[in-house]
């Protein structure tokens, strides 16, 4: 078993972390306490009890479940408190939402599954009420597969700031590009798949959806931007409210191309037949 840790040396706002998840599910992660001794020794006391051997193997065997599944809590903890802002604020984080994050990543033990739970934690944290519950619980449904399809959508999204709100949609243009998005590993199946989780809606037939602004507003990929009038087309697949929340906080990687190739021809196209 991985020692319980500490976590001394990190900055105040990881510390808050702790003490919250300490506080609002009992999860015990610093000193010696006889809580964690216990734990620490758990599997020696049960194999020098005087049990029976079928019981003594039952007990052995629910010893290393539980093991097991305070490393995989561990471990996401451990990468979400590298991602907190100074500004973040984890005792502002709902108790119950706490609660079945830390319950929901028990069974996490994917490097790459923990990254994302990593990376919603952290989110949470650095700006409280903006994961909804719902999304916890369709990040459980998901297998490996269907998060790395995730992945590649989110990083084929813009983000916008209006005067009163901002988002991020993708965008996607299989029906004219349907070579340069299976290349990225967008297919059809994949974005059928994301649609059954309630993650995106796509449009029928050749409908491309649109987005409207009261003012002209600047499009942002990574260190890129382009300004529009007052709207934007996005192509054949926008979030849900659950898939827009989930690809703000994945933080997705830049695609080198992606704007400059397909985003801007598309935009520059639309403002010429809008003009």
């Amino acid at each position: 078993m991985k020692s319980l840790i500490s976590f001394e040396g990190f900055a105040d706002v990881a510390n808050n972390l702790i003490d919250k998840i300490s506080n609002a599910v009992g999860w015990v992660v610093t000193h010696d306490t006889a809580k964690k001794i216990a734990i620490d020794t758990y599997i020696k006391d049960i194999q020098n009890g005087d049990y029976d051997p079928i019981t003594k193997a039952a007990l052995i065997s629910q010893a290393k479940k539980t093991i097991k599944e305070y490393n995989n809590q561990y471990d996401i903890v451990s990468k979400a408190l590298n991602l907190l802002v100074p500004s973040a604020s984890p005792g502002d984080i709902d108790s119950d939402w706490l609660l079945q994050f830390m319950d929901k990543i028990r069974l996490v033990s994917e490097s790459e599954f923990q990254i994302i739970w990593a990376k919603i934690l952290a989110e949470e944290c650095n700006s409280p009420g903006t994961i909804p519950k719902a999304v916890l619980h369709i990040l459980e449904q998901m297998d490996k597969d269907s998060a790395k399809s995730f992945m590649r959508v989110a990083s084929l999204s813009v983000n916008y700031i209006d005067s009163d709100s901002s988002g991020c949609c993708p965008i996607i243009l299989r029906d004219e590009h349907t070579s340069y998005y299976d290349s990225m590993g967008v297919t059809l199946d994949d974005l059928i798949e994301l649609q059954s989780l309630g993650l995106i809606i796509m449009a029928d037939g050749l409908t491309r959806y649109s987005k409207m602004f009261d003012n002209p507003v600047v499009i942002h990929y990574h260190d890129k931007e382009y300004k529009v009038a007052k709207k934007i087309v996005v192509g054949e697949v926008v979030y849900t409210r659950i898939g827009e929340a989930l690809c703000n906080a994945v933080h997705p990687e830049k695609v080198d191309g992606f704007f400059d190739e397909i985003c801007v021809p598309l935009w520059e196209k639309s403002d010429k037949e809008n003009a």
